[in-house]
């Protein structure tokens, strides 16, 4: 992996401990075989399960609350998902997630050094709305119309995936002046309608 702007997020919880997410050791090569197969991971998520069935059920549920009402033995309940497949999914969720936004941001940044002037306003409309000794919150968002449309600029200029992911025709179809027949691969170019001034 590279760096990009994740941090050290690894050093959050057992869970994650043998990934540095900045790439700085090669504890990915090391430990990436036993994603998903690992016994402190699977540990983890069983106390998570059983303290969650100690508290009783809680209203304000988390993803892996939601996931472990799934939990079971997938071979004599096809319904049901296994410990290691829910250890997957967080993974993959957490790996998967924090490294585009991580790269968005990065890309945010260097956009707004390049425009001085675009950086005073993001930080005088969050001064203005937020103030200079509290944090952003998420209801805050609603009133952050410039930042928000940093945000969507940035992924417009700087998709992290340029050609989206690949999709398969289900029939036979045309688009524009293209013929493009059943079972095709299309690949979406985002980088390229992102900067179309006809689109």
């Amino acid at each position: 992996m590279t760096k990009d702007g994740v941090g050290r997020q690894a050093k959050c919880g057992r869970l994650l401990a043998c990934f540095e997410m900045d790439g700085s050791s090669g504890n990915q090569e090391k430990y990436g075989a036993r994603l998903g197969t690992s016994d402190e991971g699977c540990r983890e998520v069983r106390e998570r399960k059983d303290c969650r069935e100690s508290i009783g059920e809680r209203e304000d549920k988390d993803f892996l609350d939601v996931l472990l009402e799934y939990e079971g033995n997938e071979k004599e309940e096809p319904d049901k998902i296994s410990t290691r497949n829910i250890l997957v999914t967080i993974l993959e969720v957490f790996l998967g997630g924090s490294g585009t936004s991580g790269i968005t941001i990065e890309w945010a940044l260097a956009e707004l050094l390049r425009h001085p002037k675009s950086m005073r306003t993001v930080n005088d409309e969050i001064n203005r709305v937020v103030g200079s000794s509290k944090k952003v919150e998420e209801r805050d968002n609603e009133e952050l119309l410039y930042p928000q449309a940093l945000i969507k600029e940035t992924v417009r200029l700087h998709p992290v995936n340029p050609l989206l992911l690949p999709r398969n025709t289900l029939e036979d179809g045309h688009f524009v002046r293209y013929r493009i027949p059943k079972d095709a691969q299309v690949l979406v170019n985002a980088w390229a309608i992102g900067r179309d001034p006809d689109t």
